[in-house]
């Protein structure tokens, strides 16, 4: 079996130095020095990690039942911090939900009074609308009439003189050359009764 030297045994066990030597000690080992190193042979050495191990057990089971009987002390206070910070929380959420529904309330109430202004706005459009093309209707009717009413009482007889002018509507035309007839025989008249009254008297 090989020899380690303190330093080597506590590496590979992971402990200190001093750990070995306590150890030792505790064991009552003889251990010996070679050129003033202390050296451990390989039985020494597997007295020594047994003990360590067994130790390091026992301290695992101590600090086990420690660290179980701060829990128990300790869990009751921490479940009620993490109660109290989760009824916190939820308050939280609570209130935020409602000011939510607040506001969507509000934003459909909106909606739908939009939604009326828009339907009253196209319900008078369309109104104007049929109101318009009644009014439409009526006028192409009665244009109609007009237009059916020029045809029968005038005939378009236009034509051009000699000269190269147009004349239209020669019944309108022989109304006034009538008229301007009438007009001249009127005068005409009134100058020869002017010219026998002139003769009688004297």
């Amino acid at each position: 079996m090989m020899n380690y030297t303190v330093k080597q045994l506590a590496d590979k066990l992971e402990v200190t130095k001093a750990t070995i030597t306590n150890n030792a000690k505790a064991l009552d080992l003889e251990l010996k020095k070679i050129d003033n190193v202390i050296q451990i042979d390989g039985k020494q050495a597997e007295l020594i990690a047994q003990r360590i191990n067994k130790n390091k057990q026992v301290n695992s089971m101590i600090n086990k039942d420690i660290e179980d009987g701060n829990v128990s002390t300790t869990q009751p206070e921490e479940k009620a911090t993490r109660d109290d910070d989760l009824i916190e929380i939820l308050k939280k959420q609570i209130e935020d939900l409602k000011k939510d529904k607040a506001e969507y309330i509000n934003q459909v109430n909106n909606l739908n009074d939009l939604l009326k202004q828009q339907q009253t706005l196209l319900s008078q459009q369309q109104s104007l609308q049929l109101q318009s093309n009644e009014k439409i209707n009526a006028l192409e009717i009665e244009l109609k009439e007009v237009q059916e009413d020029i045809k029968y009482q005038t005939k378009d007889v236009s034509f051009k003189d000699e000269n190269g002018r147009s004349h239209g509507d020669v019944e309108s035309n022989s109304q006034v050359e009538k008229f301007y007839r009438d007009l001249r025989n009127d005068s005409s008249n009134q100058k020869q009764e002017s010219f026998i009254s002139r003769l009688f008297k004297r």
